[in-house]
């Protein structure tokens, strides 16, 4: 029984471009000579994932913001309702 190999989302992109392209690659192990697309969608995921996270850390802090303000007003109201 031979090796068990994953087939990966990018191979069947350019299996459904270009056969031939697929089979030169994948089968031949002969790389493509034009890298600089891929180096560039490489890089757009990263800087994509940076965002994400940044965003989300933005979110959460935009929340403890609210819930701080949320409990002072509350705070400010119950001193205030007493007479204060």
């Amino acid at each position: 029984m031979g090796q068990e190999r994953w087939i990966r989302a990018s191979e069947l992109r350019a299996y459904g471009y270009c056969a031939r392209a697929w089979w030169l690659q994948y089968v031949l192990g002969l790389a493509p000579e034009d890298t600089g697309p891929f180096a560039f969608g490489t890089e757009r995921h990263l800087t994509h994932g940076r965002e994400v996270l940044h965003s989300e850390r933005l979110r959460r802090l935009a929340l403890a913001l609210f819930l701080l303000a949320f409990l002072l007003a509350a705070v400010a109201l119950a001193f205030w309702a007493r007479g204060g």
